[in-house]
């Protein structure tokens, strides 16, 4: 059986030969020294490329070349005290099960929701005219590794996912909510549910697809999957 080869997309004859796993290799190589000179698409103040604004996707707060990315909006993980949430009074309310169970509960909400936890420390820049909000699945995450780049960026985008928001295991799909710069009389963001399976709320409210696009407005506090956040316009006036 002849191996596969991957199309050749350029006239460069060099690569004309090379079987996938090389491509793969030299992709890799190539595009995490990309990022180690400073070559990124979605930092328009210093961008290489001409990329189309629709297609900048969201990234964490601060990029490697330590400063502020541009963006239209910023979501900002809130701490647990914002949202009145309490890790004692959860667990003896949800009645996790046995002792060993109430005690792994304990221990995977902690890193999410304490004080200084996961959650306050999720900040992400959104780009584009359109951000999709999920996790990354298990097996976009270990395509992700593979290609040599480590862990899937928090708050920054895999894939067809613009903006990963982490959590625990399960706790939310890829596709799960969806924030979308149209303009109307209301706000000029919308935010919408993607997947009844997960869930979505705005300012406390359970947010179902049938439910459509709800106006977002500058302050408002949102949730997809275990991230709780509250959505920042740079441009909101008073």
């Amino acid at each position: 059986m002849v191996p596969l080869q991957a199309p050749i997309l350029s006239y460069r004859e060099i690569y004309a030969g090379m079987k996938d796993a090389e491509l793969t290799k030299l992709t890799a190589h190539n595009l995490t020294a990309a990022i180690d000179v400073g070559y990124w698409v979605a930092d328009t103040q210093v961008s290489h490329s001409a990329v189309d604004p629709i297609l900048r996707p969201c990234i964490p707060a601060f990029s490697t070349l330590g400063m502020a990315c541009i963006g239209g909006a910023m979501l900002y993980g809130l701490s647990p005290s914002v949202f009145e949430w309490n890790l004692e009074a959860f667990i003896e309310n949800s009645k996790p099960g046995s002792e060993q169970d109430t005690m792994t509960a304990i221990q995977m909400l902690a890193v999410e929701y304490d004080e200084d936890g996961v959650n306050e420390k999720f900040r992400s820049a959104m780009q584009g005219t359109m951000c999709v909000l999920g996790s990354a699945s298990k097996t976009t995450q270990r395509a992700y590794k593979a290609l040599g780049f480590g862990a899937v960026p928090f708050g920054g985008s895999v894939g067809r996912l613009d903006c990963h928001v982490g959590g625990m295991p399960g706790s939310c799909t890829e596709n799960a909510a969806c924030i979308t710069f149209a303009t109307n009389n209301n706000s000029s963001f919308q935010f919408s549910c993607l997947s009844n399976e997960d869930i979505v709320t705005h300012n406390g409210k359970r947010l179902l697809i049938d439910m459509g696009s709800l106006p977002l407005q500058h302050n408002d506090v949102c949730s997809v999957g275990a991230r709780v956040f509250a959505f920042i316009c740079p441009d909101h006036k008073g």
